[in-house]
């Protein structure tokens, strides 16, 4: 069995799981199935190496503002397939993913990213809010950062629902409940207030959903490494 192949076809399929925009995951889910054609390679035969779960490297994060830091792990999560560990220092947090390789390196790379695209979406909102005159303060950062992760949480929802529709057989199943012997996550909100208490400050929060809009969650894999043209099958 070609290694290249396989490896070349897991890499499509995952691009497909996890990208919002239908004309690029139509592509990267078509060169899969050709892929697959071409070599004769069973659905099976891709599940052998993806039951397999790995812990990823550890990334060091400052305490960050609120409720940040739980938010930003949490849409990782959700839009990588992977489980999440962290481990509290002094003045810093270590976090450490847990999963398939592939979705591993993907919320790897994701992380850092989104991180600082909840910085500079904030901050595009406060500099509008202060030529509107409009008060800025750290609870309407707080409603701003909830609103914004809702609006990625439902992007990420609509976009998987319409994988499964769409593809359902081409599809390769992520296995998930062989996680559940190693880490189940969910983000511990309690010390949040209560979601309607988020949205009494209606200007910020649906100020976060709309940023969510312009936010493409399969964009940040460093361009230098040429992963999407190489996956979508551009480098030939």
């Amino acid at each position: 069995m070609n290694e290249t192949v396989i490896n070349r076809i897991k890499k499509l399929l995952a691009l497909a799981s996890h990208n919002p925009e239908p004309n690029e995951r139509e592509a990267a889910l078509a060169k899969a199935q050709q892929l697959m054609l071409e070599h004769r390679i069973e659905a099976a035969q891709l599940l052998e190496e993806d039951l397999k779960f790995v812990e990823g490297e550890p990334l060091e994060v400052k305490n960050s503002q609120g409720n940040k830091r739980k938010l930003v792990g949490w849409v990782v999560c959700e839009a990588a397939d992977v489980g999440i560990v962290y481990q509290r220092h002094e003045s810093w947090w270590r976090i450490r993913f847990v999963g398939r390789l592939e979705p591993v390196a993907f919320a790897g790379y994701l992380y850092p990213w989104l991180e600082g695209e909840y910085d500079r979406q904030w901050e595009l909102f406060r500099l509008n809010e202060r030529k509107a005159r409009r008060v800025v303060n750290l609870a309407k950062r707080d409603h701003f950062h909830r609103g914004l992760t809702d609006g990625l949480l439902t992007k990420l929802a609509q976009g998987r629902k319409r994988v499964e529709q769409e593809h359902a057989l081409i599809l390769v199943s992520e296995a998930q409940q062989a996680m559940d012997w190693y880490c189940s996550w969910k983000p511990d909100l309690e010390d949040t207030p209560d979601l309607k208490e988020y949205k009494k400050e209606v200007n910020a929060y649906q100020g976060g959903r709309e940023a969510a809009k312009d936010i493409r969650l399969n964009r940040q894999i460093p361009e230098s490494q040429g992963a999407q043209r190489f996956l979508l099958g551009q480098n030939g």
